[in-house]
């Protein structure tokens, strides 16, 4: 279903429909393929929200990934610094 949603020409899903496959994959310590939904995100367009970054930050550190947790972090506060 989930690559249906995203792979349908059908269906353009918006930030929230990318943003519940992002949490239901970390919720199940999938975080490869939560990256994977957010690469998407960024590839068709999408903009990511707060909410997208807190999620990929919370499937990270739950995986032990801290480090990758970080690197989200400082790319949601560089995408929300003014230019």
């Amino acid at each position: 279903v989930c690559e249906w949603i995203l792979n349908s020409s059908c269906f353009r899903p918006d930030v929230i429909c990318y943003n519940l496959l992002i949490d239901a994959y970390g919720q199940n310590s999938q975080h490869m393929k939560a990256e994977l939904i957010y690469l998407k995100l960024l590839e068709n367009n999408v903009v990511a929200t707060d909410d997208t970054y807190a999620l990929l930050i919370r499937s990270y550190c739950a995986s032990g990934l801290l480090e990758k947790a970080e690197a989200i972090f400082t790319t949601m506060r560089r995408k929300r610094s003014p230019s």
